[in-house]
């Protein structure tokens, strides 16, 4: 599979665009939780995190392929979802007080970005939201890749996390919090030349156990998603080549290649 990418977006510790991926991220950055101008300021209060994360990567994405928001059709991806929300229930349920937050709660459904970005933009269109664990990053990839290539219409992906608290972060690791975006294309003349290319090819190879991304800074966990697609976005950010492998299971991956403007 071959596609274009023509718009990505980026916020993460240190980084609130995509320009800013180039810089080194220093140790003591921290993650500034974005204020999106496509949520209404009464829904921003009540949008958590991960919502506004996915919303502010997406909608720079678009903007820099010059997308219309409304009408592009999307895969959300994260690998544990809302995890703060996740405590918070947890917490609650297993304490005496077991009356939960209805907004909270209702923000606590996986796909709550995915909501978030059809409501603010008005957008009609499909859209998925992938979780895969330690393989969202390479399966949400594969998926928007495909759509893609079989309908031969612009896809959004976006995938966020949120760092893990208290107990949760024992066993899955704490990770940090960001949202990464990309918009791609099909690859007709017309784009050859003004966008980076991604080919990607299915190989059947066992998992390695290799930990965090070589690109991505220190604090994430490897089972993040946006640990995995860390270096290509940065690639995409350097306009520089890129090779790498995404897991997709214990016994496939996804290998791809980004190829920059001659």
């Amino acid at each position: 599979m071959r596609v274009a990418i023509t718009g990505a977006g980026a916020w993460a510790a240190g980084v609130s665009c995509l320009t800013e991926m180039a810089r080194p991220q220093e140790a003591g950055d921290q993650v500034a939780i974005p204020r999106p101008s496509a949520i209404p300021p009464r829904e921003l209060r009540r949008s958590p995190a991960a919502s506004r994360l996915g919303v502010e990567a997406a909608s720079q994405a678009c903007a820099a392929a010059g997308q219309d928001p409304a009408g592009i059709r999307s895969v959300f991806a994260s690998a544990l979802g809302d995890s703060d929300i996740t405590d918070y229930m947890c917490r609650t349920l297993a304490g005496s007080d077991k009356l939960l937050s209805p907004t909270r709660f209702h923000n606590s459904v996986h796909n709550a970005a995915a909501g978030c970005w059809s409501i603010a933009c008005k957008n009609t269109s499909p859209n998925t939201f992938v979780a895969a664990f330690e393989h969202t990053a390479g399966m949400a990839l594969f998926e928007s890749m495909v759509m893609v290539t079989s309908d031969l219409a612009p896809t959004l992906l976006v995938v966020t996390d949120v760092a893990v608290p208290g107990a949760l972060a024992d066993i899955h690791g704490a990770g940090t919090t960001a949202a990464l975006a990309l918009v791609i294309e099909s690859t007709p003349e017309s784009t050859q030349d003004v966008a980076p290319l991604l080919s990607c090819e299915l190989e059947a190879r066992p998992k390695s156990k290799d930990g965090t991304p070589a690109s991505a800074p220190s604090s994430f966990d490897p089972a993040q998603a946006t640990a995995e697609l860390w270096p290509l976005i940065k690639a995409v950010a350097e306009a520089t080549p890129w090779s790498g492998t995404f897991q997709l299971g214990t016994e496939s991956q996804l290998v791809a290649r980004l190829s920059t403007i001659h």
